[in-house]
């Protein structure tokens, strides 16, 4: 999994933020607060790192306060319900998600509507 955070025009992610003496959840949450949108993109592994849950729980909260402005879901490949964090089944019961697909139709489509939610 990977979260990315975009603080007005500037990405942040992970390590590369991060700084150092703070303990990873410090760094996350930090980052979090503040970012204007969070990109969120899901893939099998997603749920295998405890972080990534209290990770998207601390996006939802930070939205539903109105800290982040949005978070921007990507499917990277096709996952079973079961397999998304419960957190985001609405999200993506609404088809409130933006999916990986190949073909240069489909993913010139996909950059539009990505760049469409990221402004």
């Amino acid at each position: 999994m990977t979260c990315i955070y975009l603080i007005l025009r500037r990405t942040t992610h992970g390590d590369r933020d991060s700084h150092h003496g703070k303990s990873e959840l410090e760094n996350m949450c930090e980052n979090i607060e503040l970012s204007r949108v969070a990109v969120v993109v899901l893939s099998s592994s997603y749920t295998q790192k405890y972080l990534h849950t209290v990770e998207l729980e601390h996006l939802l909260y930070s939205k539903d306060i109105s800290v982040i402005q949005d978070i921007v879901i990507i499917m990277i490949e096709e996952l079973k319900f079961k397999q998304i964090p419960t957190a985001l089944h609405h999200q993506i019961k609404q088809d409130k998600v933006y999916r990986w697909e190949a073909g240069k139709t489909k993913q010139k489509k996909f950059y539009g509507d990505l760049l469409r939610a990221l402004k």
